[in-house]
């Protein structure tokens, strides 16, 4: 709804015309008169807002349209919502009422060619409402996906997103692509869909797919991504052996979307090997002696061993990692 169409437009009542020289010789005095007014006219008026001549008996179906559409603004009566491009005007009133509608080129009234007129670029006219009654006003507009082309859902949770357009006449929606098992796309068939569902178990990951809007007025399309997370679970072994003297690895894996950060708490220790007892000092002086190069690390206290071994001589002996005795 809009402007009263036809709107008339004078010049002001302060108007007066360009100061002329009377010409009085033949129809000189008429031209000098007539001149400044239509130069003054088509300031006001052009091809697209004419300057409508109403008759007495439409000045007087104008005024009773008028008195009526003010009556119905003030008691609420006429009300109008918009979706899509689609104007709907309620008139909840016992009677039929004349509503004033401005609209874009190009649009239709319930469905019907265009019964509105061109004024100042627009459509513009009365149309009728019934007691009780709608009408539907299409526009012809250009389709265009207007939601967020992202989502995120989560695996195991209860998820939805809607999707939204403008355009008239209302677009059907579309999607190709995969989404996660549990989750579905549904066109609502007023311009809008849905994407909703539980993703299920193991379906974590990105999933991109494309939408696509179409109607007469044509098509639009929107590369969307929903990104469905899953929570994190270690599947490798709880346990692991590793043999002294051989390089070992163990790997830790895992499940979830997206990838977990891995980290532990706690002390790994290294693993006690077998303790090697040396001789005694005085029998090194008779017997083969260690060789010192061989001798990997001594823990004794604080202590690493010193040249042949004498730091084996007193504390525990632990901690040789390989020793060579000859």
């Amino acid at each position: 709804m809009g402007k009263v169409p036809y709107t008339t437009v004078l010049p002001a009542a302060s108007y007066v015309p360009s100061s002329t020289t009377p010409d009085t010789s033949g129809d000189g005095l008429l031209y000098s008169v007539l001149n400044p007014l239509l130069s003054e006219y088509h300031t006001y008026f052009t091809a697209d807002t004419p300057y409508e001549q109403l008759t007495l008996g439409a000045i007087g179906t104008t005024l009773t349209e008028q008195t009526a559409w003010t009556a119905a603004q003030t008691a609420g009566s006429v009300t109008a919502t918009e979706l899509n491009g689609v104007v709907t005007v309620t008139n909840t009133g016992t009677g039929a009422i004349n509503v004033p509608i401005t609209a874009p080129v190009g649009t239709t009234v319930s469905g019907s060619n265009p019964v509105l007129q061109p004024y100042d670029g627009q459509l513009s006219n009365w149309e009728n409402v019934a007691a009780a009654g709608t009408l539907v006003l299409n526009e012809s507009g250009a389709l265009q996906i207007t939601s967020a082309n992202t989502a995120s859902s989560i695996v195991g949770t209860p998820f939805t997103t809607n999707v939204t357009t403008t355009g008239a006449p209302a677009p059907t929606l579309s999607e190709s692509g995969t989404l996660p098992s549990g989750i579905t796309f549904t066109n609502n068939a007023n311009g809008t869909a849905t994407i909703a569902g539980t993703a299920a178990a193991g379906t974590g990951g990105s999933f991109p797919i494309t939408i696509t809007a179409t109607s007469t007025a044509g098509t639009a399309t929107q590369t969307f991504t929903l990104t469905n997370s899953q929570a994190p679970t270690i599947t490798s072994a709880t346990t692991t052996a590793f043999t002294i003297g051989q390089a070992n690895t163990y790997t830790v894996t895992t499940t979830g979307y997206p990838a977990p950060t891995i980290t532990e708490t706690g002390v790994l220790r290294r693993a006690s090997p077998s303790v090697v007892r040396a001789p005694a000092p005085h029998d090194l002086r008779h017997r083969s002696r260690w060789n010192d190069r061989q001798l990997s690390r001594v823990n004794c206290g604080d202590q690493f061993v010193g040249q042949h071994g004498h730091a084996l001589a007193h504390g525990e002996r632990r901690g040789i990692q390989r020793a060579s005795y000859k």
